[in-house]
């Protein structure tokens, strides 16, 4: 998850606000030249999105969920050095990190 999130703060910044998944991703392999990049997560539910932090500044979200999409698995806010969130079974595959408050500092 880490190298997939370092990948995906580079590109956020050249890509539309309301750029999600397939879109992120795409730009993520193109720009790293790596198209192992996403290999660790094939099987699975792999989501992306933008979100802004107080100051305007964008950083990507990235979700991990089982392969059914019915679970979250990891979530990652890439203003961070690692993963941000490991889910408790039966959590829902769906975003519960704000940019605004992780990646805001005092």
């Amino acid at each position: 998850m880490i190298p997939l999130g370092k990948a995906v703060d580079v590109v956020v910044d050249e890509l539309p606000p309301d750029a999600e998944d397939q879109l992120i991703f795409s730009e993520v392999v193109r720009r790293s030249g790596d198209p192992g990049l996403l290999k660790p997560f094939n099987g699975y539910i792999l989501k992306a999105r933008i979100g802004e932090d107080k100051d305007g500044l964008k950083h990507g979200l990235i979700l991990l969920c089982t392969p059914d999409g019915k679970e979250g698995i990891i979530e990652d806010v890439t203003c961070t050095a690692g993963p941000d969130t490991y889910r408790p079974s039966g959590s829902p595959c769906t975003y519960f990190l704000d940019v605004r408050l992780v990646c805001s500092g005092p």
